[in-house]
């Protein structure tokens, strides 16, 4: 009975910890290039998304600079390939002052919610309360997409969602 009950929980604690392995070097890709996008622009990013392509991960980057100036960037690799700039549309001041939790955490955190998943997507932005917050997508391995939102003050979950793309029956 003991050993039944410890390789269930050890089955669990497993696949609970799947997602973070399976994403290390996507998450590792993902850091290089926003260190380089922060390098490049002062600004926070406002949001990122995975491109799967045959050279490995790239990343669309977003970010929002000072005089609330919004840049994408294109990166692979660690290397930013095009430069997308222009005045407008978000207000760094705001965004800025609000966060108090670093996005790798939040993005940590948000990685553990869901199991046997891909992270495609960040998005930073505010509630209408004036809260900020992490809203990350994923993709499940039986089909669904779903979602977490990641309080940027607290780095707890606030709303985790999710729904299946298609249905058999």
């Amino acid at each position: 009975m003991r050993t039944l009950f410890g390789a269930a929980l050890s089955g669990t604690l497993l696949g609970l910890c799947g997602p973070v392995f399976a994403q290390s070097s996507t998450d590792d890709a993902l850091n290089g290039c926003l260190q380089a996008a922060k390098q490049q622009h002062q600004g926070i990013v406002t949001g990122w998304t995975v491109e799967h392509g045959a050279a490995g991960p790239g990343f669309e980057i977003s970010m929002v600079g000072p005089q609330d100036r919004s840049w994408k960037l294109d990166c692979r690799n660690g290397t930013l390939a095009g430069v997308e700039g222009r005045l407008g549309g978000r207000d760094y001041q705001m965004l800025s002052s609000r966060k108090s939790v670093p996005e790798a955490s939040a993005r940590a955190t948000a990685a553990t919610a869901i199991t046997y998943s891909k992270m495609q997507k960040m998005a930073y932005s505010l509630t209408w309360l004036g809260r900020p917050y992490y809203r990350y997508y994923f993709t499940t391995e039986d089909g669904r997409t779903a979602q977490v939102d990641v309080n940027a003050e607290t780095g707890k979950i606030d709303r985790m969602s999710s729904e299946r793309l298609s249905s058999w029956w």
